[in-house]
């Protein structure tokens, strides 16, 4: 959009042409040019965390894998969920001492998920292959206890 302003130079008058950026509220083109004011920017993103905070709160987010703190398995749950599940992996494996604490090799895992309003009390927790647990996400499987 150019905007033309009269303007008095050398006894004659001319025209000074400039252009103006077209406000487009909803578009992320104008919300990232330079002509762009600070504040716009920060609304516009601030929408932008609105809706996407709606988003995975609504149905429409189910399944998808959302990432918690898990800071709450901490080395003492983890050491009593292995006592507890016998030294075996929700699969029925035996697992020696260093096995089942290993971290990376088998999960800590909620037999309801979290995702599901499962707790992380001891009896809501088992020991699981990492590939597995990944794989499993948020659905809710029923193992044998022993």
């Amino acid at each position: 959009m150019e905007k033309k302003t009269p303007v008095m130079e050398n006894g004659s008058l001319e025209y000074k042409v400039t252009k103006q950026a077209k406000e487009n509220v909803l578009g992320y083109s104008y919300a990232t040019t330079r002509e762009s004011k600070g504040e716009f920017i920060t609304m516009r993103q601030d929408r932008m965390l609105r809706d996407f905070k709606e988003w995975v709160e609504s149905p429409e987010s189910l399944g998808i894998v959302k990432q918690y703190d898990t800071s709450k398995i901490t080395e003492s749950v983890r050491q009593q969920v292995i006592v507890k599940s016998g030294f075996k992996s929700s699969n029925g494996k035996a697992l020696s001492y260093l096995e089942a604490n290993n971290g990376k090799a088998f999960h800590v895992d909620h037999k309801v998920a979290r995702d599901n309003q499962g707790s992380t009390e001891i009896d809501n927790l088992q020991l699981m292959d990492a590939k597995s647990n990944i794989k499993k996400s948020n659905k809710e499987i029923v193992t044998n206890e022993n």
